[in-house]
């Protein structure tokens, strides 16, 4: 399936939808909130590795300040006894350009795979975490417009 780009508000983390409308397949009930799905870890998309040595990757990025990171971890290992071990984290901190306004996003999810010494059994046990926090700055207050704050957006 082709991903589409998705519109924001402009935020880093913050709500978004598609441009171009994606059935979602599901069972069950479904509430239908889905404007944080490309921040969270889905259970579907968790990945459990053959590995013949340990395998990590750590991903950091910094942006205009000190508070705005992404940072991202993928961590798997064979142990003895046929187990097998697989993090996956993301953190997303992201300071708005107006006040009151923040997007911290934590998704994290582990995962234990046991495959038998005869191989012919395999038992999967996962965890998903996902956190969504938004601050919005709840937009503009024409009553506190005036003649000296109108040029600087961040008194607004």
């Amino acid at each position: 399936m082709q991903r589409w780009d998705h519109a924001t508000l402009g935020n880093l983390g913050s709500a978004h939808f598609p441009f171009v409308y994606q059935p979602v397949r599901r069972d069950g009930f479904e509430i239908g909130f889905r404007q944080f799905e490309l921040y969270k870890i889905n259970y579907e998309d968790f990945a459990f590795y053959r590995l013949r040595k340990a395998f990590t990757r750590l991903t950091f990025t910094q942006g205009k300040t000190q508070q705005d990171t992404y940072t991202q971890a993928v961590f798997a290992r064979n142990f003895a006894g046929g187990f097998n071990l697989s993090l996956d984290f993301k953190r997303m901190n992201h300071n708005g350009l107006f006040q009151n306004q923040k997007a911290e996003n934590t998704s994290f999810a582990i995962g234990l795979w046991y495959k038998s010494p005869s191989r012919r059994y395999d038992a999967f046990l996962s965890f998903v975490s996902n956190s969504i926090f938004q601050q919005e700055n709840g937009g503009i207050d024409l009553s506190r417009v005036n003649d000296t704050n109108i040029q600087d957006a961040f008194s607004v």
